[in-house]
């Protein structure tokens, strides 16, 4: 499996868990969870690297683990405790999203301009537990620092009892295909606007399929169409129930952000993206203007 990562571990603040803030030994926090497989081989890439590899044929040596992806950024208690209260029902969760993908027909939609959306219905959840988990892998991702600047995030995973996020903070979810697995511990996401300016989405996310879990912070725009799970963080604990969610379907042939272009779309802007550099000496990357 190929990693394609952007988060930076190499600031002093990266000695300290990421939930608690603890300066102290750091386990190994599999993301996600070994639970649902992650276990083996991958080859992981940082975003400069993957880029030299993919636009200029670069030859770009991984870094291997052996034990499946993550990173030493939770302290063993930490650890514990969502393997214990959150990991149990992520694997619900990721099980649902197999059986999703599994009868979608990946080769044709990967040929169409989009993949579009699917309906998931699932009974007997507990969405607290689910929200939980997916904050505490975006936080185990991200570099030193983050949680302290938004202890309120640290705060509602390391309490397992803490219902509600503030307003500024944002979940949302897409059925997501590969090929590639994204770690992005926090960058900016750029999205055409219909009025042909961009908005800027300060961003988390971890597309590992069958999802992307993605975090949004003060978005001036959301960054899928549909997908939005926040309100799951307005349950409690305990709380179980039946969910249904509209999620888009998505693929991942690049290392940009929340980037779910079929391959047939991302061919033809690629191919524009080539004629234009070449008319006007302008590079454009990644076949987007």
């Amino acid at each position: 499996m190929r990693i394609l990562k952007k988060m930076p571990m190499n600031d002093p603040a990266d000695r300290a868990c990421r939930v608690c803030g603890k300066v102290t030994n750091l386990s190994f926090e599999h993301v996600p969870p070994k639970g649902v497989g992650n276990t083996g081989r991958v080859e992981m890439l940082g975003i400069e690297e993957w880029l030299r590899r993919e636009e200029e044929g670069a030859a770009v040596k991984p870094t291997i683990s052996q034990k499946g992806s993550g990173a030493y950024s939770l302290c063993r208690e930490c650890n514990t405790r969502a393997g214990e209260f959150y990991v149990p029902e992520f694997q619900k969760l990721h099980g649902t999203g197999l059986q999703a993908l599994s009868e979608l027909d990946l080769e044709g939609l990967d040929t169409q301009p989009t993949a579009g959306y699917v309906e998931m219905n699932i009974k007997g959840v507990r969405p607290a537990r689910l929200a939980k988990q997916i904050v505490t892998m975006l936080l185990a991702i991200s570099p030193g620092g983050f949680a302290e600047a938004n202890p309120e995030l640290a705060e509602y995973v390391r309490v397992p009892e803490m219902v509600g996020l503030p307003e500024r903070f944002r979940l949302y979810l897409a059925l997501y295909a590969g090929p590639n697995v994204r770690y992005n511990g926090g960058s900016v996401a750029m999205r055409l606007k219909d009025d042909g300016s961009f908005a800027t989405i300060p961003l988390w996310e971890l597309a590992y399929p069958p999802f992307s879990y993605m975090l949004t912070i003060d978005e001036s725009e959301p960054p899928v169409e549909a997908g939005n799970i926040t309100n799951f963080t307005s349950a409690g604990l305990d709380d179980i129930g039946e969910v249904t969610m509209t999620l888009e379907v998505g693929f991942g042939h690049t290392a940009l952000p929340v980037d779910f272009r079929t391959k047939a779309t991302f061919e033809v802007e690629r191919t524009k993206g080539e004629a234009f550099a070449a008319a006007t000496g302008i590079e454009t990357g990644q076949g987007t203007l």
